[in-house]
């Protein structure tokens, strides 16, 4: 399952593809029972320190059976958390070519990586260049490269997760890449690495759904115009 994370969490595109663990608390539907989730976006709300948009879905997942729809009800709900290593069985480090990319402008989606999930840094060699080009992130997991001149396949990739170890898919992408494409490697982090090792022990955070998000907005919204009704009463002018 996925889910949104706040700036912690999603750290400006750094902790896309991290998994956690999470469990509900202090509910009375909730099982106890911990579901895994992968960071895939960012979640700009204020609600706490830490906190977690997740799906109807991934709600329903904490619940003891047949009261998941008590637990999504609730909105905003207090979990445990902490840090999992990712796995993905049967699956290596895949590399999609993102809509858009041309001659002069490569932009490479980063998935499926075990252990951390997450990727800090990817590099580009050319064909028979010799040297590698440090991408540019542009969102999340997509690295990209932009070139006065057209760039030439086929191309190698160097990935570096948050815990510094690097890997190298050679002529990954071969010279007549197209976009929209998926490009599997033969690489892949250990399962089982510094992903664990870095777990951050269980934390009170928050976990919020878009019902009780939506409705925090109206409220909010209704409170401006009472606000600049009784202004309007009051004969204050509203700046």
């Amino acid at each position: 399952m996925t889910s949104c994370g706040n700036q912690p969490l999603f750290k400006d595109g750094k902790g896309c593809g991290s998994c956690y663990q999470i469990r509900c608390v202090n509910h009375p539907a909730c099982s106890g029972n911990p579901e895994t989730v992968m960071i895939t976006d960012m979640n700009y709300y204020p609600v706490a320190k830490y906190h977690f948009d997740l799906s109807g879905t991934a709600f329903g997942g904490m619940a003891q059976p047949g009261r998941d729809n008590e637990l999504r009800h609730a909105g905003i709900i207090d979990i445990q958390f902490r840090r999992v290593p990712c796995i993905y069985p049967g699956q290596t480090v895949t590399f999609h070519i993102e809509h858009g990319s041309n001659p002069n402008y490569l932009a490479v989606l980063v998935e499926f990586e075990d252990g951390d999930g997450d990727v800090v840094q990817v590099d580009i060699m050319e064909a028979n260049s010799g040297w590698w080009m440090p991408m540019r992130e542009s969102w999340g997991s997509i690295w990209r490269m932009d070139s006065k001149r057209r760039l030439q396949g086929p191309f190698s990739l160097r990935i570096t997760n948050e815990s510094g170890e690097t890997l190298v898919a050679y002529q990954v992408i071969p010279a007549n890449w197209a976009p929209n494409s998926y490009y599997r490697s033969n690489i892949q982090y250990e399962a089982f690495g510094s992903a664990a090792g870095q777990a951050t022990g269980s934390a009170v955070g928050l976990v919020i759904s878009s019902a009780a998000r939506l409705h925090t907005l109206i409220t909010r919204i209704i409170g401006l115009i009472c606000l600049v009704l009784l202004y309007h009463l009051q004969g204050i002018e509203v700046p």
